[in-house]
């Protein structure tokens, strides 16, 4: 007997699965072609610069990026790139992908971002301009609070 038919099928949600498993692959193949090492010895400059403007500012990377394509995506380019970039410039990682791994959960500017946007939008009741307006604190309101957290517990 058959797991599923057909007709069960077309309703799932496919677009969502080719999107994780892009963003997957999209970080593997960072990995694949030492290009994550590569952004990384590029981005080992900031280990000079002082943590309290690094952690906000990956923290903000983080979050924007997710605003215009999945957090899977964003976390699995991310990661490695950070990761080596802790490793090239003589930090502990974690200084770096703490903040980053947590800002990808924030999305909440516009409909596309996440799913539960999507359906917020999808109910009419809120117009693009809203949500970006609203999301645009809440993004800079939880950057801040992560970046504090994560210099609090790193510190």
């Amino acid at each position: 007997e058959r797991l599923v038919d057909w007709e069960t099928a077309a309703k799932i949600p496919w677009g969502v699965f080719v999107m994780i498993g892009g963003g997957i692959c999209i970080g593997r193949a960072f990995g694949a072609s030492h290009l994550d090492a590569e952004l990384g010895r590029a981005l080992g400059f900031l280990a000079a610069w002082s943590p309290w403007v690094v952690v906000p500012l990956v923290c903000l990377a983080a979050t924007f990026a997710t605003e215009v394509t999945s957090n899977t995506a964003v976390a699995n380019v991310l990661m490695p790139i950070l990761a080596a970039a802790g490793t090239m410039g003589g930090i502990d990682p974690l200084w770096l992908m703490m903040p980053a791994v947590l800002g990808v959960n924030h999305a909440f500017m516009l409909p596309v971002a996440t799913a539960a946007n999507a359906i917020v939008y999808g109910t009419g009741r809120v117009t693009t301009r809203q949500m970006a307006r609203e999301g645009l604190a809440l993004n800079l309101l939880g950057a801040a609070v992560i970046a504090a957290v994560s210099l609090w517990r790193l510190g």
